[in-house]
C-alpha cells in the first residue's frame, strides 16, 4: 500500500536505518536494520509518528484526514502490484466522530448529542466536500435509529463518515484492481483491543488493525486480555503470510476466498473468522449514485 510505503520510510528515519556513513541503505539493508530494533523503541517510533490523536495509518488512499480519491490513489500505484490486502476496520469512522466532538466540539457527555446536531454538522461537512443532495444519505443513516441522542445517533453518523472516507473507497480499490486480475483480498476486522483507552461507545475503529496485526498485546506494559492475545496472533498471521505469499491466512484455516465480483471478504469478528460476501455493496452503491465522482 501506498501509504504503507511511506510510513515505514518514516519509521526507518526515526530510527536511524535509511543510511549507513552517508550511503543510501537498500530495502533489504533496511528490513534488515529494522528487525534489529527492540520492540519497545519501534513502538516508541510509530507513537512519535502519531498526529492529534488520529495514528495517520489510512487505508491504500493517501495519508490525510480525507483520503485521495481512488483513481488518484491508483495512479499513485506501482504497475507491478500483483498481491493487495484491503483491511477495514469495523466502525472506520468512530475515531473521527471521537476526535471530532471531542476536540472540535467539547462535547465530553456523548449521551448528550442529539440527532438535530449531527444532522447539522453531516450537511456542513458533507457539502465542503461536494455539492448534492444530503437528504437520501441522512435517511439511510439516520432513519433506522429510533433514539433523538445518544450512542446509537452517534454510532449512525459514524458509519455514514466510515463508509465515505474509508468503506466505499477501499471498496472501489479493490474492484478495480481485481478487475486487472490481480489478487485482492479483503478483511473486514471486528476486534476491539481493551487496552487502548478508547470510550466505551465506540467500536472497533480506525487503526485497531494495526495495533494487532504490530503485536502490541503481546508487548505492551499494560495487561491484555486472552482476547487481546488470541486476536493479536491471528492478525500476525495474516500479514505475515500474505507478505511471504500473497495470499493471507487466518490461524484456524478458514478458507479466504479472493475479492471478485460477489465481494468475497474475511470478517474477523467475536473471535472468529468468518467468510462473507457483498463487502459493503448496496451501500457504496448508493454513495456512487449520488457521488459518481468521489
Amino acid at each position: 500500500a501506498i501509504t504503507a510505503g511511506v510510513r515505514t520510510n518514516m519509521l526507518a528515519d526515526y530510527l536511524d536505518c535509511k543510511k549507513r556513513d552517508s550511503r543510501e541503505l537498500s530495502g533489504t539493508e533496511v528490513v534488515t536494520c529494522l528487525r534489529s530494533k527492540n520492540v519497545s523503541d519501534i513502538l516508541e517510533a510509530a507513537d512519535s509518528i502519531n498526529t492529534a490523536g488520529l495514528d495517520g495509518f489510512f487505508p491504500v488512499l493517501g495519508a490525510e484526514l480525507v483520503p485521495k480519491k481512488p483513481g488518484k490513489a491508483l495512479a499513485l500505484t506501482p504497475s507491478v502490484t500483483r498481491d493487495v490486502l484491503v483491511s477495514i476496520c469495523e466502525a472506520e469512522g468512530d475515531l473521527f466522530l471521537e476526535h471530532f466532538l471531542t476536540n472540535v466540539n467539547n462535547v465530553n457527555n456523548i449521551d448528550s448529542v442529539t440527532k438535530r446536531l449531527l444532522a447539522v454538522i453531516v450537511k456542513v461537512l458533507l457539502n465542503s466536500i461536494a455539492n448534492f443532495d444530503t437528504e437520501p444519505i441522512l435517511k439511510r443513516y439516520f432513519d433506522p435509529v429510533t433514539a433523538k441522542k445518544g450512542v446509537d445517533v452517534v454510532r449512525a453518523a459514524s458509519d455514514l463518515f466510515g463508509d465515505l472516507l474509508f468503506g466505499c473507497p477501499a471498496l472501489s480499490i479493490a474492484r478495480t484492481l481485481s478487475a486487472v486480475n490481480a489478487s485482492v483480498h479483503v478483511l473486514r476486522y471486528a476486534e476491539k483491543p481493551s487496552f487502548l483507552g478508547w470510550p466505551e461507545w465506540t467500536r472497533p475503529t480506525h487503526g485497531d488493525d494495526i495495533v494487532s496485526s504490530l503485536g502490541s498485546a503481546l508487548s505492551l506494559a499494560g495487561r491484555p486480555s486472552t482476547v487481546d492475545v488470541k486476536t493479536t496472533e491471528n492478525m500476525i498471521n495474516v500479514v505475515s503470510t500474505f507478505i511471504r505469499t500473497g495470499v493471507p491466512k487466518v490461524i484456524d484455516g478458514t478458507t479466504w476466498q479472493r475479492f471478485d465480483k460477489d465481494g468475497h471478504y474475511m470478517h474477523i469478528r467475536n473471535g472468529s473468522n468468518v467468510q462473507e460476501r457483498s463487502f459493503l455493496e448496496s451501500t457504496c452503491n448508493l454513495w456512487h449514485e449520488l457521488l459518481p465522482d468521489q
